[in-house]
């Protein structure tokens, strides 16, 4: 018997290894689309190799970053004397037909640039629509239209849509859709969350997140971004408007639970946001500014978080490391251009609720999660009196981490704000409705419609003159020398796809010189 059981196991072992090894060469031999497709990923052929489309971003008044990605047949990952690198031929014209190229090349990506492909194109003429297009492997991409910003002198009215929170399995992205339906837009501002960063959402729709676990690795936030640039909706949105996108990984903030690996989790996340964003970031710096002509400068302000979580090498133990919530250098570079900026109005972004909110008109629960500017009185205060002491007029907040909709108006302190007796705010604040991400009342269905009723009770906040708890959607604005025009617009249906109707928009003006909402 002691030898029957030994052939018997030999017999098993021997079945095993070569199942084993008719899997690995399966494995080895699959297509790099195959693949990718296994894992769930939904590739239109149509457009192959490029079917995560094309895009722009970061423009300026003589230049534009346009991106797309290639995806090769094969994929020689598993080959450790060499990566797959091949060339991509681009070039932008000023007509569809491309017989007015104005600027053309060729440059290589490989699998460590997971096949993305980033051009900053130079030497462009300001305020111009231009055309682009990729070619690989004997195949064209889609082609994408862009745009270069105005010139310094430049008084042109500009448009741009303010956008955040895209989360995948939480609804269809019919925000885009109806975006795609607007005319010239300058650009499009992504202020937070481009990508869903935690696991799957339970939700009514049958659409789940590559991978469906938390995102911790590389590997896993490069899926998360290949999945999203898929969506029809906001693949066509990138191919015809430059974005203007701001990374923050919420998600990651004091996460004490991931203290073990919160170094190397942040450090892929940021990776795999700048291959996969048609982003300018110089030395690491993901703040920066862009100029409008004398029409307007939006400047992207980069906070930290209230606390970072590390590991104590020598110990091992993981620890909370104090960090400022606005570093000294990057708050003189903010004041610096607010003080030196010609523009009649200065927008900043940031992805911190920004005013007030007297928590008394909230219910428990609702927004106290959220890193807020009131957590950190004194570079608040500190930059409102720097505004104040410079009588800088026309400064403007956009505020993209609250994921619900307000217009709020900031002051020094209460005693100096009366807007009826002419006492005006230091600056005014929009924060945005999110895309599909869960806002404060789909997180707390305790609170409830009577929420924005309490946040708008003059008692509590009289200087909210709008909330929107519950609804997602975009913000709209239409800038010119005499008013800003803000038009939050809340999309009718989440649940089902390829719905651009409005349920809602609510508009108000911001006149010249008054930090006020009409």
């Amino acid at each position: 018997m002691k030898h029957l059981s030994k052939h018997l196991l030999v017999f098993f072992l021997l079945v095993f290894l070569t199942s084993f090894t008719n899997n690995f060469a399966q494995i080895k031999h699959i297509s790099y689309v195959d693949y990718l497709k296994n894992q769930g990923f939904q590739l239109n052929e149509n457009l192959a190799p490029f079917y995560h489309g094309v895009a722009s971003g970061d423009p300026m008044s003589d230049r534009v970053i346009i991106w797309t990605r290639v995806t090769p047949s094969q994929n020689e990952a598993s080959n450790a004397d060499w990566k797959l690198a091949f060339p991509v031929n681009w070039k932008i014209a000023t007509d569809t037909a491309f017989s007015q190229i104005v600027k053309s090349g060729d440059i290589a990506t490989d699998e460590l640039k997971d096949f993305t492909v980033k051009v900053d194109v130079t030497g462009l003429l300001p305020n111009t629509t231009y055309y682009y297009q990729f070619e690989a492997f004997g195949k064209k991409s889609m082609i994408g239209i862009t745009k270069t910003l105005m010139d310094d002198d430049s008084q042109e009215p500009v448009k741009l849509i303010f956008v955040e929170g895209n989360n995948y399995s939480a609804g269809y992205f019919n925000t885009y859709k109806r975006i795609n339906e607007l005319k010239n837009v300058d650009a499009v501002v992504m202020l937070s969350g481009y990508i869903n960063e935690g696991e799957t959402a339970e939700t009514l729709i049958d659409r789940r997140e590559i991978p469906a676990a938390e995102p911790s690795s590389l590997k896993d936030f490069r899926f998360r971004y290949a999945q999203y640039h898929l969506d029809n909706n906001l693949m066509e949105t990138h191919a015809k408007v430059p974005f203007i996108a701001i990374w923050k990984d919420q998600s990651l903030k004091g996460s004490k639970e991931q203290a073990a690996n919160w170094d190397n989790k942040q450090k892929a996340a940021e990776q795999a946001f700048l291959e996969w964003m048609p982003v300018r970031v110089k030395n690491g710096e993901l703040h920066r500014s862009f100029s409008f002509g004398k029409m307007l400068d939006l400047i992207l302000m980069d906070t930290n978080p209230t606390e970072q979580v590390g590991m104590v090498a020598s110990t091992e133990m993981a620890v909370v490391k104090p960090a400022p919530f606005i570093e000294q250098i990057h708050y003189d570079w903010l004041t610096k251009l607010l003080n030196n900026s010609t523009a009649n109005w200065k927008i900043l972004t940031t992805s911190n609720l920004f005013g007030s909110i007297n928590n008394a008109s909230l219910d428990s629960g609702t927004g106290n999660d959220i890193d807020r500017w009131d957590n950190h009185p004194a570079e608040k205060t500190q930059l409102l009196e720097f505004i104040k002491a410079f009588s800088l007029k026309n400064v403007v907040v956009t505020n993209g981490g609250f994921k619900a909709a307000l217009a709020n108006e900031v002051a020094v302190n209460k005693a100096d704000y009366n807007p009826t007796a002419g006492k005006y705010a230091q600056l005014v604040e929009i924060t945005l409705p999110s895309v599909t991400t869960p806002s404060q009342i789909d997180q707390n269905s305790s609170a409830g419609i009577q929420t924005e009723v309490r946040c708008l009770n003059k008692t509590y906040n009289p200087q909210i003159k709008m909330a929107n708890f519950k609804d997602h959607g975009f913000v709209e604005m239409n800038i010119s020398l005499k008013r800003i025009d803000v038009k939050w617009n809340f999309i009718k249906d989440i649940i089902v796809d390829n719905q651009s109707k409005l349920k809602s928009t609510v508009q108000l003006s911001i006149p010249n010189g008054k930090s006020t909402f009409e």
